[in-house]
């Protein structure tokens, strides 16, 4: 009986040891995958892009409402962009998407989309990504101001229903408490 015990605990530890020598292969791929694609660059782009939208945001707020101090809503969007930039710092973020890359695709895949990136066309891809990423966000900015009356209509429907649930309620525990005795 010791001797099946000792067998399948070698078993289970050699098993263990091959699943773990694959995965570090695949996370090896998968840095590899993301360095040719430039993932850390890319996710330094989009933080540009996300505080240059930001700050184009703040401004037309501060026109339209026409409340508040410009600078004092810069510093505060300043302040909200340099905690975005620290928590999503490639650093940090590395080892989670190599994390990624390795547990969504195989072996084999990750070798082939690391082909397909050597290649002219996966080349180009990569080349055109910051484009297609700012053309994107232009594109998401545009669908949102026509989104945002919509979106305002509905807030202000939110409100006069709860504003109307709140006085019925409101009317209803009147009705039922009962009526104060007049002070003598």
């Amino acid at each position: 009986m010791k001797k099946w015990m000792v067998m399948v605990l070698a078993c289970g530890a050699l098993q263990g040891a091959a699943w773990g020598g694959e995965s570090r292969a695949t996370e090896a791929l998968a840095e590899e995958l993301m360095s040719l694609m430039k993932v850390d660059e890319a996710t330094q782009q989009a933080l540009v892009m996300v505080r240059d939208s930001m700050m184009k945001q703040t401004q037309r707020m501060a026109a339209q409402s026409g409340q508040g101090n410009l600078e004092e809503m810069k510093a505060y969007q300043a302040k909200v962009m340099a905690a975005i930039e620290e928590e999503l710092s490639w650093d940090k973020l590395k080892g989670q998407m190599v994390a990624l890359y390795a547990d969504t695709f195989t072996e084999q895949e990750l070798k082939g989309l690391i082909e397909f990136y050597n290649g002219p066309v996966g080349k180009a891809f990569i080349a055109k990504q910051p484009q297609l990423m700012q053309k994107s966000m232009e594109f998401n900015q545009r669908m949102m101001v026509g989104l945002q009356p919509k979106i305002e209509q509905i807030a202000r429907e939110f409100q006069a229903q709860n504003k109307a649930k709140a006085a019925a309620a409101a009317a209803a525990a009147a009705a039922v408490a009962p009526a104060a005795e007049p002070a003598r």
